[in-house]
């Protein structure tokens, strides 16, 4: 994995201001027939993916059956990712990665709620 990489992508999301991404679609158009809803992720959150997967990091195994991975997610211990090791940092990165080709919205969601980037971080804190 390339550190300088992950180090420079840590300080992005971290300093990040923006919006993790914007929802579109759901009007009706003039034929009547409604767009489906989809979300337009902020740059940072593609990068984010991109990393991932150029450096091959995405976990292939039974994400939709890991409850440990929803009761890490689901728990309100605010040092719930301290001490996770790196497979378990990137099982949860990579569940979530899964989700969202299938619940529109599920990777933004993981940023929006500060989870993403303490991912991130902890994963960066895992080089040393």
């Amino acid at each position: 994995m390339m550190k300088t990489e992950l180090n420079e992508l840590v300080t992005n999301l971290n300093t990040f201001g923006g919006s993790w991404g914007e929802w579109k679609g759901g009007e009706k158009t003039e034929s009547g027939t409604i767009q489906i809803p989809y979300v337009v992720e902020a740059p940072i959150l593609t990068e984010a993916r991109q990393f991932l997967n150029n450096n091959e990091l995405v976990v292939t195994f039974d994400w939709p059956n890991w409850q440990e991975g929803r009761d890490i997610f689901t728990s309100k211990d605010p040092e719930k990712f301290d001490n996770l090791d790196q497979e378990t940092v990137l099982k949860l990165l990579s569940a979530v990665m899964r989700n969202a080709r299938f619940n529109e919205g599920a990777w933004v969601n993981l940023f929006e709620s500060g989870d993403g980037g303490k991912l991130f971080q902890r994963l960066l804190e895992l080089q040393d």
